[in-house]
């Protein structure tokens, strides 16, 4: 049985009037921003919740932090601001739902730069991007979204940091991953799948993003973002 804890709040007075702000917003049908807790961050998940604990770096530790990551997301875009990741099919990994909207989201992280000095790198598994893509395609509600929720992370002290976080459709992705060869690839519970690898500072350059203000920001939002 999974637990829920409510987030931590460092200034619950700015995050009521973020929430009143974006109440309004939503109101005058300006945006359908999924965004609730911007001010969250990866390490909360571990300091806020009992949730995983990983330390240092190496393959050992991502799926912690990727676990991790989706209950961030989960806490970012709920209301209640909640640690808990969930998912009703295994193309996605969370979802989060109101009574205006419903969001499926697929959650991504990687570590800012390996110990090699290369950039961290996303991978998008073929299956499930497909999937989602598709199902966004044909979705006759607009008040239903599929998006990725990606998040960047530097290691300090043997614990992870977060360096920014953005969340943005799967249309936006596709168009910015193309459509080049998806190389076959080993899951741990899938077998093998198709699915193609591109660094975190590849993907802002292609989403049109600055890195200085992926880190300055506590989320950016592109979900309202028109693509032209």
């Amino acid at each position: 049985m999974k637990m829920t804890e409510s987030a931590p709040r460092d200034d619950d007075a700015a995050s009521e009037n973020q929430k009143k702000e974006t109440d309004s917003d939503r109101e005058s049908g300006r945006t359908k921003s999924p965004v609730m807790n911007p001010q969250i961050r990866l390490e909360d998940c571990r300091q806020g919740f009992r949730a995983n604990q990983p330390r240092g770096r190496g393959p050992g530790t991502a799926s912690g932090r990727g676990y991790n990551a989706e209950r961030l997301a989960k806490a970012v875009l709920d209301e209640d601001a909640l640690f808990h990741s969930c998912s009703k099919d295994s193309w996605y990994d969370t979802y989060v739902s109101n009574e205006e909207w419903t969001y499926r989201v697929e959650v991504k992280c990687c570590v800012d730069q390996y110990p090699s000095g290369g950039s961290g790198r996303f991978r998008i598994w073929h299956q499930n991007h497909m999937r989602m893509l598709v199902e966004s395609e044909e979705e006759y509600f607009d008040t239903v979204g599929y998006c990725y929720f990606f998040v960047v992370y530097t290691v300090e002290d043997g614990l992870e940091k977060e360096v920014g976080k953005v969340i943005t459709t799967v249309k936006q992705v596709d168009e910015a991953i193309g459509w080049t060869r998806w190389p076959e690839r080993d899951h741990e519970s899938m077998g093998k799948q198709s699915a193609k690898d591109v660094s975190w500072t590849a993907l802002l350059d292609r989403l049109g993003l600055s890195e200085s203000a992926f880190r300055d920001a506590d989320v950016i939002d592109l979900t309202t973002r028109e693509i032209e």
